[in-house]
């Protein structure tokens, strides 16, 4: 990264100054002030250190930014920088930043090699962002450097108060901390809290999750068991069922055929009796009392035959008593005869007609028995137990479709509960390694990276003070680790020893610590340097020599003109260093405004 020129107008203390910064070599910036009548406050830092500083990045070294750039002593209400550099690709840009209004320009100066512009288009070419903060991303990547690496390694600040020496122990890490990339390791740090924060919830959830299976599991194996036993008893009692009704089937149809053979042995015993019976007996409709009648007959004709045989054999008359005459005698022979004939003709008959009269009786009897017994009917009944065992022997358990979407949810929870168990060992895992890394990234690397810092530091400072020609300086840098409440916590020791005699920063005069903060500095521009995407040709001191002797003002002159910057801007009053810097340039400050002389 190189400043080729830098034009300001209208902010901190500068009217409108242009000026090449490409290749300067060392290059004295020295002031006045008409105002103060003093060479303080003339606007020096506000050309070489804050409109370069803000004019790359929008801040500056103190902090100012925003409309405190402008300068009010003009009466103009905006101000504007405009910084031409070739950037880390080796292509020109300019940077163009403006306050009231407030915009943000990055032109590309010149064309890629390899890329073709067509004429009509021009340069520069306006090659900004939309957002400024993507503007501002780019001129960093170009730059090879943001804020925090730029003011670091590329600008020297004034005096000794923000001397690396005079910093607290959590400044000195937090500058060596923006210089490295612990923020970065910060970021994957806290990237690695957030993991391991999402790792241990996705693990707790897993375990509630798992826990929920277990119990829908436990839940839907008791409802299986339930459903279990209720199937057993559903088929119990089907199987009752059936058994009880194939022996009732059984038990009617065995009646059914005693009856079917009863009623067969009756109609064989109707026929039989039928057989038996004259055919015109069925026509009289009334036998028995044509039995009657003959039974009549019969008793009239055996009195007759009593009374003709006592005529007959006697010959005593029945009415009176007297002896018949012998006429009377043959002719009452006679009539008996034919009256035995007769009675033997209808007892004959009455027998006869007697046993037709009880053949009808039991004819009538086995009709009344065979009606009774073909009255009942066995097959409405045994349809319903063929019809009870059919569908007995057809059901299906209606707890079986329950039983099998039970045991497949139940199989669906254990492949479920399988899966989060065979994932908890892989969670485990890397929870156990971002819980490492979280710890490492945070602590263990961040204090081995401020370790290895040290022996960096405490070579090039002790470096810098032997090429400032004053060796019996020694610089020790070292960390103090503090393990209270489980913590570590780094902070930089830097001890100063002179062979005359002092042994801390403290009691080194006001010219020695000047001389062993600028070499501090020049360690930490190194460290800063070896972070920094492509090589730096500027370097700003801002005051870096207040209170040195001339000697040692010299030695640094010297040094800096050996130094690796194609362009350093000093910014400096000290009458001993005009001797010693013959390229100078020089501004003055007349009623709050700053112009190049």
């Amino acid at each position: 990264m190189q400043l080729i020129r830098l034009e300001a107008k209208n902010v901190f203390s500068i009217g409108e100054i242009s000026i090449d910064l490409a290749k300067k070599g060392l290059l004295l910036i020295t002031g006045y002030s008409n105002d103060d009548n003093s060479g303080n406050g003339a606007g020096k830092s506000s050309l070489a250190n804050h409109a370069i500083v803000w004019g790359l990045f929008g801040q500056t070294y103190d902090g100012s930014r925003g409309d405190s750039i402008i300068n009010r002593n003009s009466g103009i209400q905006s101000g504007s920088v405009a910084i031409t550099f070739q950037g880390v690709d080796g292509r020109v840009y300019q940077i163009i930043r403006t306050r009231n209004p407030n915009k943000l320009k990055l032109l590309g100066t010149t064309p890629h090699p390899n890329f073709v512009v067509p004429a009509v288009l021009g340069y520069p070419l306006d090659i900004s962002h939309k957002l400024e903060k993507e503007t501002q991303e780019t001129i960093n990547h170009l730059l090879g450097r943001d804020f925090a690496s730029f003011i670091h390694s590329d600008l020297i600040g004034p005096g000794t108060e923000r001397s690396f020496f005079r910093l607290s122990g959590p400044e000195q890490v937090s500058i060596i901390e923006s210089l490295l990339p612990t923020t970065k390791l910060e970021e994957w740090a806290q990237t690695a809290k957030r993991r391991v924060k999402l790792l241990a919830d996705a693990q707790e959830i897993q375990k509630r999750e798992l826990a929920v299976c277990a119990g829908r599991k436990e839940t839907l194996e008791q409802q299986l068991k339930n459903l279990t036993n209720e199937n057993v008893r559903w088929r119990a009692n089907n199987t009752s069922q059936l058994f009880s009704t194939k022996n009732l089937l059984k038990k009617v149809e065995s009646e059914k055929k005693s009856k079917e053979d009863t009623l067969k042995g009756i109609h064989e015993e109707i026929l039989e009796v039928r057989r038996n019976i004259p055919i015109n007996l069925f026509v009289n409709q009334d036998p028995q009392k044509d039995k009657e009648n003959l039974r009549d007959t019969k008793v009239t004709l055996e009195a007759r035959v009593s009374s003709l045989t006592r005529l007959a054999n006697v010959g005593v008359c029945n009415a009176c008593g007297q002896d018949a005459p012998a006429d009377k005698k043959a002719e009452a022979a006679l009539n008996l005869a034919n009256a035995k004939e007769e009675l033997t003709k209808v007892n004959e008959k009455y027998i006869e007609l007697s046993a037709c009269v009880t053949s009808v009786s039991r004819l009538d009897n086995l009709q009344k028995q065979y009606n009774s017994i073909s009255s009942t009917s066995y097959d409405e009944l045994i349809g319903v137990y063929q019809k009870t065992i059919k569908e007995c022997e057809g059901n299906t358990s209606p707890y079986e479709a329950s039983i099998l979407s039970c045991s497949e949810a139940i199989k669906q929870y254990e492949a479920e509960a399988q899966v989060i168990k065979n994932q908890m060992p892989i969670f485990e895992t890397d929870l156990k390694w971002m819980e490492f890394w979280s710890k490492g990234l945070s602590t263990d690397l961040r204090t081995m990276m401020i370790e290895e810092i040290c022996p960096f530091l405490e070579g090039r400072i002790n470096d810098y003070l032997i090429k400032l020609r004053n060796p019996q300086f020694k610089v020790v840098v070292s960390t103090v680790k503090s393990l209270k409440s489980g913590d570590i916590r780094e902070k930089f020791n830097l001890q100063v020893r002179s062979n005359h005699g002092a042994d801390s920063f403290e009691l080194l005069s006001v010219g020695e610590k000047q001389l062993v903060s600028f070499a501090a500095s020049l360690a930490v521009a190194d460290l800063a340097a070896t972070q920094t995407r492509g090589k730096s040709h500027i370097l700003i001191l801002d005051e870096p020599f207040m209170g040195l002797h001339k000697n040692n003002c010299a030695n640094i002159i010297e040094f800096l003109n050996s130094y690796d910057r194609s362009t350093i801007l000093l910014i400096s009053n000290e009458d001993e260093l005009k001797s010693l810097v013959s390229n100078r340039v020089r501004v003055v400050k007349t009623r709050g405004v700053t112009w190049l002389e």
